[in-house]
């Protein structure tokens, strides 16, 4: 459910953030399988 609205921000946002919302992704994912 959450995962939607950040991965429309990533679309807006330019290509440099781009890439440190998918590090942050890359972070967060493994934290929302433990849970």
């Amino acid at each position: 459910m959450g995962d939607k609205s950040p991965k429309n921000r990533e679309q807006k946002k330019p290509k440099a953030d781009k890439k440190v919302s998918s590090i942050i992704s890359s972070a967060v994912a493994p934290a929302k399988k433990s849970k």
